[in-house]
């Protein structure tokens, strides 16, 4: 029904009534609440000529969002799993509604302060021209009067108008605390994905500063979290995060999280969503730094022959991506030499300069069949107490390499190491991940 409802109607009766049902004792009506108070504020959004110009005293309060809706809801940080997972995933929403309101109203009171200003100016000029003509004032009970009450409700305009400035300042304040305390408790993965969901449009609502000073300090722990599905979703918006830093933060903190989460492939999901944020990056050309593209390659290069078909298409495509976008120098020097031992030997492969799908197709290695890694899984549990050497023999062994000479290959010694982290149950947390949040509180706490 709010589409349909006069604005001071949603203000004075619907809005009290459902905050009320915030607070009642079960916590489906209390979600249900949450969610017809963000559909009910969304109607504020598309405010009518008529319903701002009525006479309600609620109806553009600039403290309607700072003093009653954000500390109500704020509540619901400390409820149940399913409220605060509900406030979380309707966060976003109230935090435009709020904003999209309070412009409404600096505008409304900004042309009227402006007719108001105009209207007071040709006053004046009247007055000087009766005062040459006549040398007094015809009426000057009258003239004093208009004046004043213009005058004060210039003041009161300018005072409204200063007053809905300060409270989109708060509002943007309200919403990235409350992203970072959601975003930052531990073990609560529901909330947490609830906010990420919506990060890239909370990212544009509060503002580039609270986004480099508050938010994303907040985004780096959950992709170390045990939860695949919160750092996969995580990394599904690194590329719309990256876009909205600042070169520095995605250089020293966002790219090496990208390339930490590609070394463990316990989890396939989030390496391919890894790939896929890596590639994005290389398109736009936003990997800056040859460390950090050495590192990226040599991640991901293994993923050229594994099991999985879906993995070696991001992989390759990402390679093509940086091709195609990135100095060729930088990509014949980096680039070349952690994919050669996935490339066939002999022929035309050991000389190739470009890395384009087609080419990187025809001169790629077969890749580990499904057989071939259920027996090297068979035997994890001997490969984890082994080192990495014997790891590479097994798998050269099960390959039907002959390692009496030489010994293992390049590609067994990467491909084992690779096939072992995809064996993992369990997800370790990384120290990297764990060293750059660690860094990066250290420097905020210091200023």
């Amino acid at each position: 029904l709010s589409p349909h409802l006069p604005a001071n109607l949603i203000v004075e009766v619907g809005l009290p009534v459902l905050i009320t049902l915030t607070k009642d004792a079960d916590p489906s009506v209390r979600c249900a609440a949450i969610r017809a108070t963000t559909r009910l504020l969304e109607a504020l959004r598309f405010l009518s000529k008529r319903s701002s110009s009525s006479s309600s005293s609620s109806l553009g309060s600039p403290r309607l969002f700072t003093d009653y809706v954000f500390p109500e809801m704020a509540k619901k940080l400390q409820d149940c799993e399913e409220v605060r997972s509900t406030y979380a995933s309707c966060l976003e929403s109230l935090s435009t509604s709020a904003l999209t309101y309070h412009i409404f109203w600096e505008e409304m009171y900004t042309r009227r302060l402006a007719k108001c200003e105009s209207g007071r100016a040709r006053e004046r000029k009247n007055e000087r021209k009766d005062r040459g003509a006549k040398g007094h004032y015809a009426d000057a009970a009258l003239v004093t009067e208009g004046n004043t009450l213009l005058r004060f409700e210039i003041i009161e305009l300018r005072a409204l108008k200063r007053d809905h400035r300060r409270a989109k300042e708060q509002v943007k304040n309200l919403t990235a605390e409350a992203v970072a305390s959601l975003l930052s408790n531990p073990g609560r993965s529901r909330e947490r994905r609830a906010v990420i969901d919506k990060i890239q449009q909370i990212m544009v609502t509060i503002g580039e500063t609270r986004v480099n000073q508050q938010l994303l300090r907040a985004v780096v722990p959950p992709l170390n979290d045990q939860d695949w599905q919160l750092r996969a979703s995580v990394l599904r918006r690194m590329v719309g995060i990256s876009l909205y830093c600042k070169s520095v933060v995605r250089t020293m903190v966002l790219l090496p999280c990208v390339t930490s989460a590609l070394s463990n492939t316990a989890e396939e999901s989030v390496v391919f969503e890894a790939v896929v944020a890596s590639t994005a990056l290389a398109q736009l050309r936003l990997i800056n730094g040859q460390s950090t593209l050495a590192s990226m390659t040599k991640a991901i290069a293994p993923l050229l022959c594994h099991p999985n078909p879906c993995l070696r298409r991001v992989a390759i495509e990402f390679l093509n991506a940086v091709d195609a976008n990135l100095d060729p120098a930088l990509t014949f020097s980096v680039v070349r030499p952690e994919i050669l031992p996935f490339l066939k030997e002999g022929g035309s492969s050991s000389g190739i300069l470009s890395l384009g799908r087609r080419t990187l197709t025809s001169v790629l290695r077969p890749p580990i069949t499904e057989e071939q890694q259920r027996k090297f899984t068979e035997n994890i549990e001997r490969v984890r107490a082994a080192s990495p050497e014997e790891a590479a023999v097994a798998l050269s062994k099960s390959l039907g390499e002959n390692t009496s000479v030489r010994g293992p290959s390049t590609f067994a010694k990467r491909m084992a190491s690779l096939l072992s982290s995809t064996a993992q149950q369990r997800y370790k947390p990384k120290r990297a991940i764990q060293r750059i949040d660690r860094k990066w509180r250290d420097a905020f706490s210091r200023g």
